[in-house]
């Protein structure tokens, strides 16, 4: 469920998002990533094996958007 939500708050801004497995050779080339779950939300991911990718201001966006996002009660 929080990837969905995840997915269309990144659809209503127009940030371009993808799943997939990533390796490090392949961080050069990407403007942000993150990873999400019910439990933590939309965190940036700084580091893969030992690549340090850049802070971006569209994973920046997505984490305020998705934190908007109203709770449904249980």
């Amino acid at each position: 469920m929080t990837a969905q939500l995840v997915e269309r708050a990144a659809v209503d801004l127009g940030i371009p998002v993808s799943t997939r497995p990533v390796a490090a050779a392949a961080c050069t080339r990407m403007a942000g990533a993150f990873t999400t779950n019910a439990t933590t939300g939309v965190r940036p991911v700084t580091e893969i094996d030992g690549v340090h990718l850049p802070r971006s201001v569209l994973v920046d966006r997505l984490t305020e958007t998705y934190a908007a996002l109203p709770g449904q009660p249980l």
